[in-house]
């Protein structure tokens, strides 16, 4: 009996180009995921095809030196990464706008978005209406305590509520929404002065670096005294792995992801059942 095995359509291959859009550790981490399972868990089962995977990336917001690192590493994987905005999503593409502003689409059979969301509409309106906490195209401004730099009374909140005037001529009668005002500027007061007792330290962020997974290594860029220690390889990558399993706390998760990494790595992952 003669088999005759019918080539691939051209899109076949198609569809195994991945499209990671965003340039932070998420989309690197992404990408070199996708680099290890596709590349080398697949290879056993579907040979020809895990040789046309292609994975198009972002590069990382890390340090030049560990920009160029992750990029040199991600030639030697196949994965290619490019310092294009993306400008839309389609159903068999992604427009891409390069740096010379012309534009270009790239097929794929799947695009994953990791450049972050847009804001929610409540941040949108509050934009809208006050233009004094809008410094910052991205979101609201706030000090240190998270508040925004422009407040609103409960009375921009509520109905309108008539100004009456401090020494009134003769005692008008008490009306329900004039009591509800009275009600609410009570609450704000004691609500203020049970703030006043509280010491609320204001937030200081603290830079303690970052760590990201690239295919079977791991790129770091950590501040050290008063410079960075930018570093990428198999150490890196330990170490990576020991700061993953320091997040998880307790030792039943830690040792049932450790114990995870050892089989996959192992006997690969089982892709038969899926």
């Amino acid at each position: 009996m003669v088999r005759i095995i019918a080539p691939y359509p051209s899109s076949y291959f198609q569809r195994l180009a991945q499209v990671v859009v965003g340039g932070g550790p998420t989309s690197i981490e992404l990408s070199g995921e996708l680099h290890d399972f596709l590349g080398d868990d697949l290879k056993s089962r579907y040979p020809e095809p895990a040789g046309k995977i292609r994975i198009t990336s972002g590069l990382p917001m890390f340090s030049k030196h560990l920009i160029d690192h992750t990029e040199s590493a991600f030639k030697e994987s196949k994965i290619i990464p490019t310092k294009t905005m993306a400008k839309e999503v389609k159903e068999k593409n992604v427009v891409l706008q390069i740096p010379d502003k012309s534009i270009a689409e790239v097929p794929c059979g799947m695009a994953v978005w990791t450049a972050g969301n847009k804001g929610r509409q409540i941040t949108q309106d509050l934009m809208g209406k006050l233009p004094s906490v809008r410094t910052n195209r991205r979101g609201i401004s706030v000090d240190d305590h998270l508040r925004m730099a422009a407040r609103m009374t409960a009375s921009s909140l509520s109905a309108a509520v008539p100004l009456l005037p401090t020494r009134p001529l003769h005692k008008s009668p008490r009306s329900r929404q004039g009591a509800e005002s009275e009600e609410v500027t009570k609450e704000k007061e004691a609500l203020s002065r049970q703030l006043e007792k509280l010491k609320l330290w204001p937030f200081r962020y603290s830079h303690r670096g970052s760590l990201v997974h690239r295919p079977d290594k791991a790129t770091a860029d950590l501040p050290f005294f008063n410079g960075n220690f930018a570093n990428g390889g198999v150490a890196t990558f330990l170490f990576w792995r020991s700061a993953y399993l320091s997040m998880l706390f307790s030792p039943h998760n830690c040792t049932l992801v450790a114990t995870d990494w050892i089989k996959t790595k192992v006997f690969r992952r089982d892709v038969s059942c899926d």
